[in-house]
């Protein structure tokens, strides 16, 4: 098929102790260095099981967040589009741009089939506080023992619609991939689809065969009638939009780790040597550009195996061409013969300028980023285990490195999985960092809720690990509430043309994190212009332009891929003085590259590398993640760590701000394990899975101390609380001077840790 184109080791790190000082008031929203403490013996760790016998959350409890999502059933609003200022909004309320709070939900092992089932998970999804569902791997779940090609297996449809049609009624949305396994709707007996061989999302690119087996499977799919609802899904507005492929850039799909690269290049090499051809006058030419002398056709021309020179600028453009005809004619099928009339996306996985300008003919950016993706899946997995925070928060300076400001962001997978010791402060860092950008969807991967604790954790199996089960709860408040403040002051990054970045030496590179650092601090993204989609009505002027002068590789692995640069403190210091002499940041702003410091120009989140601490400081939610040692001073709370490393959220739950609040949730996360499991590092010093061990699950048992001064502790009461949000044990509240002062040591509890503690004032009579 001819396609026309245009021309165009870590070492683990010494831990220094040191300590935040305290100032003499609450305000003090900030760091100093002090003198390291004397070296004492650590006290011996404490895991403990924790109770997660029953996780179904019960209604009117501290945990039932419900009250987050607008009453009424989803499409109540019309459908989802984007308006003229690039934002997505729904059609009857084109000036309210959407924040969706998502729950990823693949289908791949599915496991839920009866109608009680599908009822209670579709309640326990909304009572998380979920506006959303991803529902990701449909086309497996269709597929998988299905009668044959294009014929979707009978029960799983009924299931699949039964579910949407639970989460319509609880005003659950749903986001869609169109097709998201290697499968592409034929019939497999494998709840992987391994057996299909080739990777079916790749064949689109060069088989018109593949091409009308995708269409023909997206047109049923879609045309389906759900009986529970009397809807086809192409006309359900509960659908937000629609994802044409689940992360199929070339990039990705030909990364050096895959088993399907050699058969993909060879389904491809004829369509570069067709697109050498039309973009060449003759071999000669093309031989001239290549500095391959010995080249006298195009039919010589090899697959570059370099990642530089005039070869693979070429392949790298073709990878443009090539994505950009794709997605051409995927939306134009969904749109035109299929009926979708939401957006629809693709291209979810890769950071270089080459993806971005893919992405320029879309009309949305959808993407993934992992911190610390596993290598491998079963035992044997490894991580190299490295906090986020000391890594300078990358994964959201990767992710907002390729946020357009022109058009609606959204994060269809993000995580932290199980095992990495210090996930825990995802849950702050995410959502606030989503926050502050504006992004207009999170959706940590996967399997947020579940109906009942069936297996030790895993991979990617969320509802089963206590401290990612407690960063979905901080997110909902965070991100989903808006407790953390949007920036109003863009700092754009400017691509220039479509023809700019094709030329550009930077093309296979994602943007450094020299710039991009900078999202740590205010609202961050790129723009290109004379764009191929139109152009948006600003909503806000850029604080500052910049233009990126060096890039940082990307190097891809079998699920994530990563910018790997050196930072120039230099140029990320240049930019912040600017945006002081701006008065964008305030003077007293205690963002110092050198140091590892960064604080949002809203003053709200605080981050420190060395010290491995960030605070969020809002009027309904303040918290930090700190290190053994450590403490913050927020504007209406301290916190003192005195045991392993924590991350503690204190939120308001009556709508009141946090000091004059009667209703407060403590959200407490550490780490997790499996009992028994077992592990051993690595010689590149990585921490390797032997054994997944076997329930119970046990966790890090935290100590520190909550203190709320200029309030009475005689007036309130506090209780630690089960996963379902009912009250275990009380917890005891200690008189201070004219403060409410929490001492929490959860090895202490009769009933064990717990991830919640509920502190309520007590009602007057």
């Amino acid at each position: 098929m001819l396609f026309r184109f245009p021309t165009k080791s870590r070492t683990l790190l010494c831990r220094t102790f040191s300590a935040l000082l305290l100032s003499s008031t609450l305000g003090a929203h900030g760091l100093t260095s002090a003198p390291r403490p004397a070296i004492t013996e650590p006290e011996p760790e404490v895991w403990l099981p924790i109770d997660m016998s029953d996780l179904l959350v019960q209604a009117g409890t501290p945990l039932d967040f419900s009250f987050l999502r607008e009453k009424g059933e989803a499409g109540q609003y019309g459908f989802a589009t984007i308006n003229a200022r690039g934002e997505l909004v729904f059609e009857e309320r084109p000036d309210e741009p959407l924040r969706l709070f998502c729950a990823a939900l693949p289908l791949i092992d599915f496991s839920y089939h009866t109608p009680e089932q599908l009822d209670e998970l579709a309640r326990q999804i909304a009572r998380a506080g979920y506006n959303c569902v991803r529902l990701h791997w449909t086309d497996l779940y269709l597929m998988n023992q299905a009668p044959g090609d294009l014929k979707f297996n009978p029960e799983r449809l009924d299931i699949l619609l039964r579910l949407m049609a639970n989460l319509k009624r609880e005003g659950v949305y749903v986001a869609m991939d169109a097709t998201s396994s290697s499968v592409m709707f034929h019939a497999t007996e494998s709840t992987m689809g391994f057996e299909r061989g080739l990777e079916m999302k790749a064949t689109t690119y060069y088989d018109p065969q593949a091409r009308e087996h995708w269409e023909k499977g997206v047109s049923l799919l879609f045309n389906t009638v759900n009986p529970y609802t009397g809807l086809a899904l192409k006309d359900d507005p509960q659908i937000v939009l629609v994802g044409a492929r689940n992360e199929p850039t070339l990039s990705f799909l030909l990364r050096p780790s895959s088993k399907k690269r050699d058969a993909i290049i060879e389904g491809l090499l004829p369509e570069f040597r067709a697109w050498l051809e039309w973009n060449y006058a003759s071999p000669e030419q093309l031989a001239e550009a290549w500095g391959q002398p010995d080249l006298t056709s195009f039919e010589q021309a090899q697959w570059p195996s370099a990642q530089s020179g005039a070869a693979y600028t070429d392949l790298l453009n073709f990878f443009i061409d090539t994505e950009q005809d794709t997605y051409a004619w995927e939306a134009d099928y969904l749109r035109n013969e299929v009926g979708i009339r939401v957006p629809v996306t693709d291209y979810n996985t890769g950071g270089s300028l080459q993806v971005l300008a893919t992405m320029d003919e879309l009309s949305m950016v959808d993407t993934h980023s992992y911190h610390d993706h596993p290598h491998g899946f079963g035992a044997g997995a490894s991580m190299h285990n490295r906090s986020l925070i000391e890594m300078g928060a990358a994964m959201v300076c990767i992710l907002s490195g390729r946020r357009s400001l022109e058009k609606p962001f959204i994060v269809t997978e993000w995580g932290s999985p199980f095992y990495n010791q210090w996930r825990h402060e995802t849950g702050l860092i995410i959502p606030a960092y989503a926050s502050l950008q504006g992004w207009q969807m999170i959706a940590q991967h996967a399997f947020p809720v579940g109906l009942e604790m069936d297996a030790p954790i895993r991979f990617f199996r969320v509802y089963r690990d206590p401290p990612l089960r407690a960063a979905e709860r901080m997110a909902a408040l965070l991100y989903a509430r808006g407790d953390v403040r949007p920036s109003d002051n863009p700092v754009e990054i400017d691509l220039g043309t479509p023809e700019d970045i094709r030329s550009s030496p930077l093309l296979g590179d994602a943007l450094s994190s020299e710039l991009t650092r900078l999202a740590l601090v205010s609202r961050f993204g790129n723009t290109i212009r004379g764009q191929g989609t139109a152009t948006p009505e600003p909503d806000v002027q850029p604080a500052v332009v910049l233009k990126p002068t060096k890039g940082a590789t990307v190097t891809t692995t079998i699920g994530s891929e990563e910018a790997v640069d050196v930072p120039d403190n230099q140029v990320t210091a240049a930019v912040l003085r600017d945006l002081k002499d701006k008065g964008v940041l305030p003077a007293d702003n205690q963002s110092d590259p050198a140091a590892g410091i960064f604080e949002s120009d809203t003053g709200e989140l605080l981050l420190s590398r060395t010290q491995r601490y960030f605070s969020v400081n809002t009027p309904l939610s303040q918290g930090a993640a700190l290190d053994e040692k450590a403490t913050a001073r927020l504007d209406d709370m301290a916190f003192v760590n005195q045991g392993c490393p924590v991350a503690l959220l204190a939120s308001s739950l009556d709508g009141a701000p946090l000091k004059t609040s009667a209703h407060i949730l403590l959200i407490v996360a550490t780490d997790a394990h499996n009992t028994d499991m077992r592990f051993e590092t690595t010689p590149n010093n990585w921490l390797k899975v032997l054994d997944f061990g076997k329930l119970p699950v046990i966790v890090r048992a935290a100590r520190f101390q909550m203190t709320m001064p200029g309030t009475s502790p005689n007036q309130y009461e506090a209780w630690t609380l089960h996963q379902n949000g009912t009250r275990a044990d009380p917890v005891k509240i200690e008189s201070g001077k004219s403060a409410l002062i929490l001492k929490v040591d959860m090895s202490k509890l009769t009933g064990g840790p717990s991830t919640y503690i509920e502190i309520v004032r007590k009602e007057t009579k």
